[in-house]
């Protein structure tokens, strides 16, 4: 079957180099963008693999351009994996099979950020869905599903790596049943959820959360995205590790309780604290 495969990321550098290795696989041509400004973007690896391998490589910059190189290439089927731009209608009618990832367990967190909302609301069990691209908000039908236990000490690069791996697994194993049709998606099962895509001034902490709540929300929005954040003297003071303590601290939430070795330790709003480095916070003069 002709392929056409949209990626970037890391995970796009992964799906190339496993749909290189099948020889079922007719890889037709790859599709990318150059997010220069995204450290993520892996461009390059993916113009040095195409390179290599004589694949034809094209750097998107919008749907009318991906819609003739679709046009132009008449693909039996697209593999999508980490590619943030809408699939509008003509792109669907294009081609008769379009596949993806989706980092949830598809019908649960449909939308934007869908891992972002699941660490952030506390989900023990997260996963990541191969699951078929049409109309509706991935509503697709779903061809492979992995599941995570989620580490409580795990921040969202960690969990992100260890769901691409696990999703990467599922790819292998299912795309050679996919593409030689003896293998048949199933629908998908169970009440649906929805989640907005997140802008940075979302990562703003309120800090009558519990500690447990602002500790998810501080590890849901570490490094590679925009952080969690307070206000101190005017500014943004983002935080990117933390922990909770374990005993009482009784304040104001949002008032730092004390700073010892170089870790500021913040009241929230169930009588516990937070500890994060202290940074700037070490200019507080504690009242005792």
């Amino acid at each position: 079957m002709k392929t056409v495969l949209l990626c970037s990321k890391q995970l796009g550098v992964d799906c190339l180099k496993a749909l290189l290795k099948l020889e079922s696989c007719d890889l037709a041509a790859v599709l990318t963008v150059k997010e220069k400004a995204d450290t993520r973007s892996h461009y390059d690896s993916i113009e040095a693999i195409c390179g290599r391998t004589n694949t034809p490589l094209y750097s998107i910059s919008g749907e009318k351009e991906t819609e003739a190189i679709l046009q132009q290439y008449s693909p039996d089927i697209c593999m999508v994996a980490c590619w943030y731009r809408l699939l509008n209608q003509k792109i669907l009618d294009a081609v008769p099979e379009i596949i993806g990832i989706h980092h949830s367990l598809l019908p649960k967190y449909r939308g934007g950020s869908p891992l972002v909302w699941q660490i952030i609301n506390g989900e023990p069990v997260v996963g990541s869905s191969l699951f078929s691209i049409g109309e509706g908000v991935d509503a697709g039908k779903i061809w492979g599903q992995y599941k995570l236990v989620l580490d409580p000490n795990d921040y969202v690069k960690d969990v992100e790596k260890k769901l691409n791996n696990g999703i990467l697994t599922v790819f292998k194993e299912k795309w050679p049943r996919i593409i030689s049709g003896d293998y048949n998606p199933r629908p998908q099962t169970g009440t649906p959820s929805y989640c907005a895509q997140r802008i940075p001034k979302d990562g703003k902490i309120d800090w009558q959360w519990t500690a447990s709540e602002i500790y998810n929300f501080i590890r849901a929005q570490s490094d590679p995205y925009p952080g969690a954040f307070t206000m101190f003297k005017g500014e943004k003071l983002h935080f990117w590790k933390a922990t909770v303590d374990e005993y009482k601290y009784y304040g104001t939430p949002g008032q730092v309780a004390r700073i010892k070795n170089g870790k500021a330790y913040l009241i929230c709003g169930d009588n516990k604290a937070v500890v994060v480095d202290a940074g700037p916070l070490n200019s507080i003069k504690i009242r005792l």
